[in-house]
């Protein structure tokens, strides 16, 4: 997917950015509606609301908590991958997306099936690097399309299931030994 023009459906190339001021000036339009916040806020599941350009204009604490930032405001102006760490959001100079890699991401493949109208569910396996290790995670993503004073935005959500995966390998497992 390097060096990707425009996928069938979308607008804009997968590399393109908005600028922070841009991201930011998204994110206040979106969190001038506190109680939606706060509702938000209160949800044990991952959310992030992404603009057209896949870039976090809001995360919620759960989302924070996830990738480990103590302020959602340190991912603002990131797409997914990036915040999260994922191994292979640097591997193209465009970002989170553009890489080889991301050809088989579901955590992309749902994000522009959103961005095509449709909400999406998928699995991903993403390896990322935290505090200097890596680690393997499965996620559960979905991706759903909204609009906002006509503009398209994405609400993003993941649940780790690696226990989900972990179970089903044990009950399959003993039909092999």
């Amino acid at each position: 997917m390097a060096n990707m023009g425009v996928p069938v459906g979308l607008r804009r190339p997968l590399s393109e950015r908005a600028s922070l001021e841009t991201t930011l000036a998204q994110g206040q339009r979106f969190t001038q509606f506190s109680a939606l916040c706060q509702v938000l806020d209160a949800i044990p599941n991952a959310i992030a609301i992404l603009n057209a350009q896949r870039q976090v204009i809001y995360a919620n604490r759960a989302f924070s908590d996830y990738v480990s930032v103590a302020d959602a405001t340190a991912v603002i102006g990131l797409r997914v991958g990036e915040a999260i760490n994922c191994l292979h959001a640097t591997d193209a100079s465009t970002g989170c997306g553009t890489s080889n890699f991301c050809s088989t991401c579901g955590a992309l493949h749902a994000i522009l099936q959103a961005q095509q109208g449709k909400k999406s569910v998928q699995e991903c396996r993403i390896t990322r690097s935290l505090s200097n290790e890596l680690e393997a995670v499965d996620l559960r993503v979905w991706a759903t399309p909204f609009e906002m004073e006509d503009d398209l935005f994405t609400i993003f959500a993941a649940v780790d299931i690696a226990d989900e995966k972990r179970r089903h390998v044990l009950e399959v497992l003993p039909q092999f030994v």
